[in-house]
């Protein structure tokens, strides 16, 4: 059973920015409704407290939901007593590039009394940061259906409309669940894919997890799944949307004779803001998916003369001198956001040949990963929104259970 926090309408009249109390050290400016605040050096040093308001008929749980419009550096956020002895949950962090409001559970909202801003960088560098408001919504559990009958040893169905609406629901928490119309696909289990493709190999059960999908890792759990596949399908010509590092390219070259066209951003993939999506914290911060580390792997793996690396965003990459049906199959996991699956779907569907392989990872058809892997989130609205097209080109289409892929053969 799968549940989320839906929200109500806003308390109002319980922050008032205002009112915020300076610490010593800190720095705190109150402009046209928005808080400017400078913390102080030392590490986890307490920079400014702002007062919660209480009406009688107060929730007992709420989502606090903290705007900050930006920040130079990590920030956290705790929540006391009034009398300050005592914090109601534990603190929750804010790090430049985060593309959403910092939101944190409180359960026992009545015994809230303050939401305390801490420097949260470790060597204590100051940082400093702009709230543009605080808002604070009353909470409700909704069950969440489920969208897919599946089971062992038989095939199962998923509904790809209603995985799709409960990914809606768990990305909006402030909008009702929607009941679509069914688009039903199977689930095949995965000691069935042989004989569903037509393999004289069977996939051998010793290599298969026995994770839960919401402790699942591609390079663990779906690498003997792809090399399977790549083993009996042997494309001669193979496409991946998101090099990564290269490892799923390493699977495929180590399996099959394939040549590899792979496509990542030069530059790696960043935040709205700029700053970089995956990166290492310390001494120096370094992009692990930029630059040199694109592709590494197959390169460490000697496969450097069978790789064409493309450095391009998939939504403006140029496929006009590749003819249709060029590739013999498709890997599709590169951005995460559902514009970029639409685009990377078309353009995979208009390379790939009749008969061709195509895969979609990060697809799961068990709302209880939305929590643990948002990709999954974008990458299944993405594949409603283009469905119609998937279903028109496709003769077979399944997800592989379990696992976060969803395979399908061309017409």
């Amino acid at each position: 059973m799968t549940e989320r926090l839906r929200l109500g309408a806003a308390l109002s009249g319980r922050i008032d920015l205002t009112r915020a109390e300076q610490a010593g050290g800190a720095s705190v400016l109150v402009d046209d409704g928005r808080i400017r605040i400078v913390t102080p050096p030392p590490a986890f040093a307490f920079a400014a407290a702002i007062l919660i308001s209480h009406g009688e008929s107060d929730p007992h749980s709420v989502v606090i939901e903290i705007d900050v419009a930006e920040a130079d550096g990590p920030v956290l956020f705790s929540f006391a007593t009034l009398d300050m002895r005592r914090e109601v949950r534990p603190s929750v962090g804010y790090a430049p590039g985060h593309r959403e409001q910092v939101r944190a559970i409180v359960s026992n909202f009545r015994e809230a009394g303050w939401i305390l801003v801490r420097n949260g960088d470790k060597d204590g560098r100051q940082t400093q940061l702009v709230i543009n408001g605080i808002r604070i919504y009353p909470t409700a559990t909704e069950t969440l259906p489920e969208p897919a009958d599946v089971g062992p040893g038989r095939i199962g169905k998923v509904d790809l409309a209603l995985l799709a609406a409960v990914a809606d629901a768990v990305d909006n928490p402030f909008a009702p669940l929607d009941r679509p119309d069914p688009l039903m696909i199977d689930a095949v289990p995965v000691e069935l894919i042989g004989g569903r493709l037509g393999f004289a190999e069977s996939f051998d059960m010793t290599q298969a997890s026995q994770r839960k999908l919401t402790e699942w890792k591609m390079e663990d759990d779906d690498q003997p799944i792809l090399r399977y596949l790549y083993r009996n399908a042997k494309p001669r010509r193979h496409l991946e949307f998101g090099t990564w590092q290269g490892a799923g390219t390493v699977y495929c070259l180590d399996e099959c004779d394939a040549t590899a066209w792979t496509i990542n951003l030069a530059e790696g993939e960043k935040f709205a803001e700029g700053h970089p999506a995956y990166y290492t914290t310390g001494a120096q911060t370094a992009v692990i998916d930029a630059g040199s580390m694109i592709g590494k792997l197959y390169r460490e793996a000697g496969y450097g003369n069978r790789v064409c690396q493309i450095y391009s965003d998939s939504l403006l990459w140029d496929i006009s001198n590749y003819p249709p049906g060029f590739f013999d199959s498709v890997l599709i996991d590169g951005g995460h956001q559902a514009d970029v699956v639409i685009n990377d779907t078309q353009k995979a569907l208009t390379l790939l040949r009749s008969g061709g392989l195509c895969l979609w990872h990060d697809f799961a058809a068990d709302p209880a990963v939305f929590g643990s892997s948002p990709a999954s989130i974008g990458v299944t609205q993405g594949l409603r929104a283009v469905w119609s097209l998937i279903a028109a080109e496709m003769r077979d289409i399944f997800w592989i259970y379990p696992s976060f892929i969803l395979a399908g053969i061309r017409r």
